[in-house]
């Protein structure tokens, strides 16, 4: 029994003393960790989130608004065109390559066309023919006015004769025997004059003869000319229309033609009447040829007769008588031969009809004179403006095909008169007026900004990738000195209480390539740095907005709850914490964006970091994650 109850005391002292060891653990574990939250939280001050967070602050200052599009740089109108050859031929010479510099009528290309150098060359020939044979006809006309004229002055100046016979017949059939010596000396004057008339009735006819030969020969050659012309013509024609089928000819080239083989089977007909004319002419001349050889062979006979009569004696009454009826006779044939000769001067107008035919022929000659002088002188291709040539369509030696559009050769611009053509949304075209001030980028020279002024606004809309656009001509004014200052940056920005200013860099007018006064904007190219379908960057001053409030345009959210921006609000226990406040927005560069109502100046504005961390309150505990939102919330961690 005493040795049981000596035994059991050491029993118990193992077993407390295995439940204490416990024990004493956790207490060590608690006492550890409470340390460690403690010297944490001393040497790691409360983090509310804001540390992190980029920030900026509401600032006074001055708003230019713009529009940005982009565009191209293209050519005034005017300033570019596309030369081409109205006809087809082989480039003989070319005397432009790309780059080169030409003037306004220099010669750029010329083709080689023998043909209508020899069209040329005939033409001219007829055209000198046509004149020969006018001053031909008018000569002829001056001539037969000239005969038609003497005739009829001879007739009068007979029939007054003949009258003055009469009268004298009358007289002498009362004369006496004694005048019968100067009857029979007057009857052998009268007969030796009539022989001298037939004498030169017969040489008169003889000529008119020879000359109507002539005539006629003349006419009929006129007309076998002309039918060689019609056959070359028509040999032309029928040429010019096999190649016309082929393609090798233009259109223009077989109307040509046709209009030619025309005026050739015309002037054969013309001709034909002409022969027909002459002939009847000749006819009407040999016809009163031979009445003037009759009449002269009548006044012979009766002169014959006359002085058979005087011979006979003078005291027969009946003698006297037939002198009386003779010189009667005679002024019939006298009246006869006056109305003769008037009825000539129908043949006047027959040479009139034959000069106006000849100055037709003229005319007609002349024009086809001047048609390949035309044709001719589009063999050689000018350019119509001073510039620079962009493309050259064929060298030299190939051939140009003229169809119903005139086959593009070399295309010529002024580099000294480009644009640039900007297409602006449908939504901000409202804001672009006719003078407002644009700058404008180009890949190619990325730190240059060149400054022009809007001249046009396109009434009519473009789609552009399915988007309605329109197109706004801007003309280049100058460059800018130096780029354009974008403004306060976030955080650190600095002060923009000058804003962004509304004037911008000025102008160098030296750069624009103009004189730099204040007569007129310099436009064009400036320093002929652009060139044409250069992809071009432009923004374009819509308005300036004087001594406004300005943000960050990043700063602004638009979402359900309408337009916010972030305010750092000072909370009761004097801390800053994120407050999203509702605002009223005006206009926007892009960079800054005016606030109308619900900020004031000097208000701090979060830009960004609120999806990185939210506020923080008490310290993070050493154990725990590092981030989030739950362990610091709740003031000294649970």
């Amino acid at each position: 029994m005493v040795s049981e109850q000596a035994a059991a005391p050491p029993k118990a002292r193992r077993k407390a003393k295995r439940n204490f060891r416990p024990l004493v653990a956790a207490v060590v574990v608690v006492a550890l960790a409470g340390g460690g939250w403690w010297g944490w939280g001393k040497t790691h001050p409360v983090d509310d989130g804001t540390s992190k967070l980029l920030t900026d602050t509401v600032k006074r200052g001055d708003l230019i608004e713009s529009v940005s599009a982009s565009g191209s740089v293209t050519a005034q109108t005017g300033a570019q065109v596309k030369i081409g050859s109205q006809i087809t031929g082989r480039i003989k010479r070319l005397y432009a390559d790309v780059g080169s510099k030409v003037k306004a009528g220099q010669t750029i290309a010329e083709l080689d066309l023998p043909d209508i150098e020899a069209q040329l060359h005939q033409a001219q020939a007829s055209l000198a023919a046509a004149e020969t044979r006018l001053q031909q006809q008018q000569s002829g006309v001056g001539m037969q006015q000239i005969q038609t004229s003497s005739a009829v002055s001879q007739a009068k100046a007979d029939l007054n004769s003949a009258r003055a016979a009469l009268q004298s017949a009358i007289a002498t059939a009362s004369l006496q025997t004694a005048q019968t010596p100067n009857d029979i000396k007057r009857a052998n004057s009268a007969v030796a004059t009539a022989k001298a008339a037939l004498s030169t009735a017969n040489s008169s006819y003889t000529q008119v003869k020879a000359s109507a030969a002539l005539q006629v020969a003349t006419a009929q050659e006129q007309v076998t000319q002309a039918q060689a012309t019609a056959k070359n013509t028509a040999v032309t024609l029928k040429r010019n229309q096999t190649l016309l089928a082929q393609g090798f000819v233009a259109a223009s080239v077989v109307d040509a033609a046709q209009a030619a083989d025309g005026v050739a089977q015309s002037q054969i007909a013309s001709a034909t009447q002409n022969v027909n004319l002459v002939r009847e002419k000749v006819t009407a001349d040999l016809q009163s040829a031979k009445d003037q050889v009759a009449q002269a062979q009548e006044n012979v006979n009766s002169a014959q007769a006359a002085l058979v009569s005087a011979q006979a004696g003078t005291y027969q009454v009946s003698a006297r008588n037939a002198d009386v009826t003779n010189a009667r006779a005679k002024v019939r044939q006298m009246e006869a031969a006056l109305r003769t000769a008037q009825g000539n001067t129908s043949q006047d107008v027959l040479k009139q009809q034959d000069v106006q035919q000849a100055r037709e022929a003229v005319t007609q000659a002349q024009a086809t004179v001047d048609y390949n002088k035309a044709q001719l002188d589009k063999t050689i291709i000018q350019s119509p403006i001073n510039g620079t040539v962009l493309q050259l369509a064929s060298q030299q030696g190939e051939t140009l095909a003229a169809g119903l559009s005139a086959p593009t050769l070399i295309i010529v611009a002024d580099l000294t008169r480009l644009q640039v053509d900007a297409f602006v949304d449908e939504t901000d075209i409202g804001k672009i007026k006719v003078g407002q001030e644009a700058d404008i980028t180009v890949d190619a020279f990325a730190k240059r900004v060149f400054k022009g002024h809007v001249t046009k606004v396109a009434s009519g809309s473009t789609i552009q990738q399915g988007v309605i656009t329109y197109d706004v001509t801007i003309a280049l004014d100058g460059i800018r000195k130096q780029a354009p200052v974008a403004g306060p940056a976030a955080g650190a920005r600095g002060g923009h209480g000058g804003g962004h200013g509304a004037g911008g860099p000025a102008i160098d007018p030296a750069a624009a390539g103009g004189s730099g006064d204040s007569g007129g904007r310099p436009q064009g190219n400036p320093m002929q740095l652009l060139k044409p379908d250069m992809t071009a960057s432009v923004t374009i001053q819509t308005g300036v907005r004087k001594d406004v409030l300005l943000v960050p345009s990043e700063a602004v959210k638009v979402g359900k709850r309408g337009t916010t921006v972030t305010l750092l609000a000072k909370q009761a226990d004097g801390k800053e914490a994120p407050v999203p406040t509702k605002v009223k927005t005006g206009g926007s560069d892009g960079t800054f964006t005016e606030i109308r109502d619900g900020v004031k100046e000097g208000d701090k504005i979060v830009l960004a970091g609120l999806d990185q961390a939210g506020p923080r309150f008490g310290p993070q505990s050493p154990f725990g994650p590092s981030g989030g939102n739950k362990g610091g919330a709740r003031k000294g961690g649970g």
